[in-house]
């Protein structure tokens, strides 16, 4: 396996013209479970993810165009005006996971759970692919999107970005799972209207082979504003009569075409690989020293930490994304370990659980877990711990509802999360300088 660490969006087409059977790496948090569990072994892999052209959005003439390399985390930040696009990426994964997943990731892996599909189906837009030597072309979501994991990219092209033509009007995304955070979508749903065309964009993901348009549902809606004169004024539920809503529901539902298992994974895989045919240099700044190791050109950062470095801080628990035991620092954001490849924290800087403390004595976080009595069995502590001290250094007084967000993605096993949200809560007082 072969790892291509292009700095430019050029090199990078050139790159995937040479070796179109290379597989684009973003954030990672989709490819890397498939590495971890060994259900796909690329040939070659393309790091995508240093390349600032993809990472930019903008407003143009009337459009919304936004860089496949955005994560949802400065989605969240940067662009809260676009209300469903920003409820949509606050419901994917956690902090970490949002720090490093894309819109594009989304787009690339076809699930018809990515959260952000049903926003960009309701905003009717398009998909912007490239190639070497200058060369793009847009497709329509719908014409890109073809089935579950199934895309109308050809093997030379990346995924650039999206654009959309701008809507007046509200709108909104709702997403149903098993719990409130770290959950795969069971049903997905965003509302548009819009009041300029004067018409209703409702959109569904998990619901069906690929996101889809309840056209029925948007016709009716859309026909019900117009004979009730709601166009003309303030929405208002009150203006419609009895029963349209509840008829506008019947006919979302009865839209979806839901499938046994949204997951394909072909044909019966091959065995295990031989990882020790092939490596690649990894150089990073590990805890402001620079190290070095040879390492499998599908491992993990994790792996890296853990079984090159030394670094056995970070746990091994996962290695989905789902539980932050592995959290470390990653240019100073918050990422999960398990879910970077290593190569892809080549000549950056990493900081680990290792890093706190002062000389020998621990830090102001971890002095709260032990008084507080928050460590417990520990294995998630050293995530527990990195995750806390990140949201203190933003914010040295966070709310509760914040501390849960924040904490959103890291697990603990032992279910005794009152002395870790107690902790939480002494360091941020000794930060402040309230407590001794």
């Amino acid at each position: 396996m072969d790892v291509l660490l292009p700095r430019s969006l050029e090199e990078a087409l050139e790159m995937k013209a040479a070796r179109p059977e290379g597989l684009p790496i973003a954030g990672g948090t989709d490819v890397m479970v498939e590495l971890n569990f060994d259900r796909h072994r690329p040939e070659a892999m393309i790091d995508v993810s240093r390349l600032p052209e993809l990472g930019r959005w903008r407003r143009e003439n009337g459009s919304f165009v936004l860089g496949s390399g955005v994560t949802y985390a400065r989605i969240m930040r940067e662009i809260p005006d676009l209300l469903p696009l920003a409820q949509a990426s606050r419901t994917v994964g956690s902090p970490q996971i949002r720090n490093r997943a894309t819109v594009g990731g989304n787009l690339g892996t076809a699930s018809p759970a990515g959260d952000a599909l049903p926003v960009l189906a309701a905003y009717d837009a398009e998909v912007i692919l490239g190639r070497a030597g200058g060369q793009s072309r847009s497709l329509p979501w719908n014409e890109f999107l073809l089935g579950v994991k199934r895309t109308a990219m050809e093997p030379t092209e990346l995924i650039l970005g999206t654009r959309w033509k701008m809507v007046r009007g509200p709108g909104s995304f709702s997403k149903i799972g098993t719990r409130n955070a770290m959950v795969i979508s069971v049903a997905g749903l965003c509302l548009v209207l819009d009041e300029e065309r004067r018409a209703v964009r409702v959109a569904l993901g998990s619901v069906a082979p690929t996101v889809i348009r309840a056209s029925d549902a948007e016709a009716f809606a859309g026909a019900a504003l117009q004979e009730t004169g709601v166009w003309d004024g303030p929405p208002s539920r009150s203006a419609l009569p009895a029963g349209v809503i509840e008829e506008f529901g019947r006919r979302v539902a009865a839209a979806a075409r839901p499938i046994d298992d949204v997951v394909d994974l072909g044909p019966e895989r091959p065995g295990r690989c031989r990882r020790g045919a092939v490596t690649v240099l990894v150089r990073s700044n590990v805890n402001g020293e620079w190290r070095e190791a040879d390492v499998w050109p599908g491992s993990s950062l994790l792996s890296l930490l853990r079984d090159h470095l030394g670094l056995a801080g970070s746990k091994n628990a996962c290695e989905q994304g789902e539980c932050g035991s592995c959290s470390v620092w990653l240019d100073g954001e918050l990422v999960c370990a398990c879910l970077v490849l290593a190569a892809q924290a080549h000549e950056r800087d990493v900081r680990t659980i290792e890093s706190l403390g002062i000389g020998d004595g621990l830090d102001p976080v971890q002095e709260a877990f032990v008084e507080a009595g928050a460590v417990q069995c520990g294995f998630c502590t050293p995530g527990l711990v990195v995750a806390v001290s990140h949201l203190l250094s933003e914010n040295p007084a966070p709310s509760d509802d914040l501390v849960r967000e924040a904490l959103s993605g890291n697990l603990c096993r032992c279910t005794g999360y009152q002395k870790i949200l107690d902790a939480v809560r002494l360091a941020g007082a000794r930060i402040r300088g309230e407590r001794p």
